[in-house]
């Protein structure tokens, strides 16, 4: 009897261990796969560099990967002038420097600029002067090294017709860079550009595209160009002809145009502040003339735009531009106003995006399988024991 006792102690031990070692591997398995989960951690940041460009509106920026800075030009202040400095942004020093290029694009805003990786140089096209009063669009074409702080006029023999309020990006794959709308004159007689253009920096030609159908709205819309699907995505624009809600994608290979339909979407806008974060794989949408403090993500691969509930964030504003800091894995923005005239200004912000994981289900389930089987094979293992030490009595 004191034998089967003892045994008995030992077989709860033996069980105690047994459901010990599962509930350690369900932890462990949990804890590994929460490891997953991340909430929305998304935080506009004020920043605070000891110097900055002035207020203004209607510039443009494009990130020079090579050598890690925001390059920015030109726009408009609040009384209409036309600015036409070169500046540049190092998040990690959080610091604006002016630019001192010996020749530089004229004065100008509404401009469109994009970062040519392979180049290893800023595009600039177009915009519109303001020469006596007189707004006057034009159509040089310009690249920035910044390494030499040297703008050069790169006088294609064919360009694009003179615009602003034209949008601009790199498309990686095919080494060009993607021009899509615009317009000529002011509202409300302004005459809107819908086609589609590429440049081609090595052989310094722009070529006209001619696909089927053109997007819409592509004046003063936000355009990035989306590396894992290889496509330019488009959001909203317009001016006279109202505003726009849609969302396209461009194939330059392809040389094809889709509108995407999401369910949801921004309201229509236009003048609108968008980039996309590489890193967390988001379009990140801020502003507009519509909803302006809305900050809005959207996910290509699901046709998905999610409204971000995220404070603080910049005042409302439209005309401002953003640029994304691959390095720093941070989103740029600087300037904008609440209208021309009107109020503009000199803020920068940053905004951190860290995208929400799906909670690993089956992860879960195979950790809990694991807990399972660890149990199973110990109880087992405790009933052989206790056989072997049982009295030849109690076996029979």
């Amino acid at each position: 009897m004191m034998r089967r006792i003892a045994n008995s102690g030992a077989s709860a031990k033996t069980q105690a261990f047994a459901a010990g070692i599962c509930l350690q591997i369900l932890l462990t398995g949990l804890q590994v796969v929460s490891g997953g989960v991340a909430a929305q951690t998304s935080a506009w940041t004020a920043m605070n560099p000891s110097s900055s460009p002035s207020v203004r509106a209607a510039h443009d920026m494009a990130y020079d990967a090579q050598s890690d800075r925001i390059v920015l030009f030109g726009g408009l202040d609040g009384s209409l002038q036309v600015l036409e400095d070169t500046w540049a942004y190092d998040f990690q020093s959080d610091e604006w420097t002016e630019m001192n290029p010996v020749t530089a694009p004229s004065a100008r805003s509404s401009l469109a600029m994009a970062y040519d990786a392979a180049a290893d140089r800023v595009i600039l096209f177009g915009g519109v002067q303001n020469i006596g009063g007189s707004f006057v669009e034009v159509n040089d074409t310009w690249a920035y090294d910044f390494d030499t702080d040297t703008w050069t006029n790169r006088s294609p023999a064919v360009a694009p017709s003179p615009r602003l309020g034209h949008r601009m990006v790199y498309d990686a794959h095919s080494d060009v860079v993607i021009l899509v709308g615009g317009h000529r004159g002011r509202d409300p007689s302004a005459v809107f550009l819908n086609d589609t253009w590429s440049y081609d920096f090595d052989a310094n030609v722009w070529s006209e595209r001619t696909p089927a159908l053109h997007a819409g709205g592509g004046n003063h819309g936000g355009l990035v160009y989306h590396a894992p699907s290889d496509q330019m995505i488009l959001f909203g624009g317009s001016e006279a002809a109202g505003s726009s809600q849609a969302t396209w994608a461009y194939d330059a290979v392809g040389d094809r145009w889709t509108e995407l339909r999401p369910a949801v979407a921004p309201s229509p806008r236009f003048l609108v502040g968008m980039a996309h974060d590489t890193s967390s794989n988001r379009v990140v949408l801020f502003g507009g003339t519509s909803g302006a403090t809305e900050t809005w993500t959207y996910h290509v691969e699901g046709n998905q735009w999610t409204q971000l509930d995220v404070a603080p964030a910049p005042s409302g504003r439209n005309g401002h531009r953003m640029a994304y800091d691959a390095q720093s894995d941070r989103t740029i923005l600087f300037g904008g106003g609440d209208g021309l005239p009107g109020t503009v200004n000199n803020e920068t912000w940053s905004f951190d995006l860290e995208s929400p994981q799906e909670f690993p289900w089956l992860l879960v389930i195979i950790a809990a399988v694991a807990g399972t089987s660890a149990a199973v094979a110990a109880l087992l293992l405790l009933r052989r024991r206790r056989r072997r030490m049982a009295p030849e009595s109690t076996r029979r």
